[in-house]
């Protein structure tokens, strides 16, 4: 999540989770990383176009082993044809992958955009103060030849010859998926999405402070700071207390809310928040009234106000896309809602995924379309019932986490649904083999229960 403060990464064999956290404390985003929803945001194929619909402008793309995916700008190619496509949004529900045919290389410090002309340009993370500035300064006394590179927001804080070293292995990237891309017969994969622990480091803000609990991803993150990422590496730190990461952080209590339906509003009043196939809605609640204001219309605004604010957060933090509607509350004119619009736009602007705050519909309702990435936090997490539990997946990969910091005498029992037993006898089983290797003995698997429990007995039945 570019731009974050503080990141707190849980890792286990079976899933990853990152939280992102501002300079004051608040959640940025959550992702998540499981084995069973592998990611192929960033990943480069040399496609074979399946089939062209003319009526949508759209290919259809053979993606070998990743399955098919949409080309939505598909002028002047053929059925057959062999196409190289990045991948900038993952599968979701019954939809595949979607695909660009003008790929980016993304450093740390620097963007490469194979194709784009002109000079170097600046990312709007980077803003235009003394940073900016530090940072045009520093890649003019390192780079060349700037052609198609992009100064991302941490650029400032590194010397002009890690920067050149940074576009070399850009372009030297590039070079290989070129030279690939002439040899393999379609489909083939020329270049892997990036690691979990690479993205997350490689997108978090300058010199962020990146605190992990697997000793695994800590070596790797090491690793990492010291050969590529500098600027990072005071920050970095091993969680190594016996409270899970993600409890001591407050990240827990945040995914729950981010969960719920309900939000409740700083000063009063709160959002309603529920997700449909077709659209999310979102509701605005005076609740118990406005403290402090001395008119019903104040109260109303001070209302709208604080509630767009942390619409905008919602709407980043559980990943929600396409269509977005809004009810304020208390409001009948065009004129009063600029305030709130504007708040929208604002704070959506410098989200990753790009949104369109399209105004205000006949009916009176705000309307926001969002660009697709893949699918939602809930999505993620929850099963689509009228009263969600844990995904199967998601309650398995809870288990080996719990697992794995069992302390104590006695034997690893893990009673679970039987939903969540056949994941980790299913596509999870490389993942509880690992874990089981980790804790030196075999996980006893109590399917049937009605929730998840893990434990340590001494003589377990």
């Amino acid at each position: 999540m570019t731009g974050a403060a503080e990141i707190y990464i849980e890792g286990s064999p079976a899933e990853r989770r990152a939280g992102h956290l501002d300079a004051n404390g608040l959640a940025l985003g959550l992702d998540i990383e499981r084995v069973t929803r592998p990611r192929l945001i960033g990943a480069i194929f040399l496609a074979r176009v399946k089939a062209v619909d003319k009526r949508l402008g759209a290919a259809f793309l053979d993606l070998g082993a990743a399955g098919i995916g949409l080309l939505s700008k598909a002028k002047d190619i053929t059925e057959g044809e062999a196409v190289l496509v990045q991948i900038t949004r993952d599968a979701h529900d019954d939809k595949g992958p979607a695909a660009v045919r003008q790929p980016v290389l993304w450093g740390r410090y620097l963007g490469l955009q194979p194709g784009r002309g002109g000079g170097l340009q600046c990312a709007r993370a980077l803003g235009q103060g003394k940073h900016r500035a530090e940072a045009l300064a520093a890649a003019e006394s390192g780079i060349a030849d700037p052609t198609d590179l992009i100064l991302r927001g941490p650029s400032w804080t590194v010397s002009g010859a890690e920067l050149k070293a940074e576009a070399d292995r850009l372009r030297a990237t590039w070079a290989d998926i070129q030279a690939r891309a002439k040899t393999e017969k379609a489909p083939a994969l020329l270049l892997p999405t990036t690691p979990f622990i690479e993205t997350m480091l490689r997108d978090a803000g300058p010199e962020a402070r990146v605190a992990l609990d697997d000793r695994l991803d800590f070596a790797t993150a090491e690793k990492l700071c010291a050969e590529y990422f500098p600027d990072l590496s005071e920050g970095l730190a091993f969680h190594n207390d016996p409270a899970p990461i993600f409890d001591a952080s407050g990240l827990s209590d945040i995914l729950e809310q981010a969960l719920g339906a309900e939000v409740t509003l700083t000063g009063g009043g709160r959002l309603t928040i529920e997700q449909t196939r077709a659209l999310t809605s979102i509701d605005v609640d005076m609740g118990a009234g406005e403290a402090g204001a001395s008119t019903k219309d104040e109260a109303i605004h001070r209302l709208n106000r604080r509630a767009s604010e942390e619409i905008a957060r919602q709407i980043i933090l559980r990943r929600l896309s396409g269509l977005i509607v809004i009810d304020f509350a208390g409001l009948t004119g065009r004129g009063k809602m600029k305030t709130f619009l504007d708040i929208l736009r604002s704070r959506l602007k410098n989200a990753e995924t790009h949104s369109d705050v399209l105004g205000i519909s006949p009916s009176g309702l705000v309307e926001i379309t969002r660009q697709r990435m893949g699918p939602s936090l809930a999505d993620l997490c929850l099963s689509p019932v009228a009263y969600p539990p844990a995904a199967p997946d998601a309650l398995a990969a809870d288990a080996l986490r719990r697992a794995l910091r069992l302390q104590g005498a006695g034997k690893p029992v893990v009673a679970l649904p039987d939903s969540a037993a056949a994941v980790l006898n299913g596509n999870m089983k490389a993942a509880r083999e690992a874990c089981e290797k980790r804790l030196g003995q075999p996980l006893i698997l109590k399917p049937g229960a009605a929730k998840l429990d893990v434990r340590l007995e001494r003589d377990p039945a």
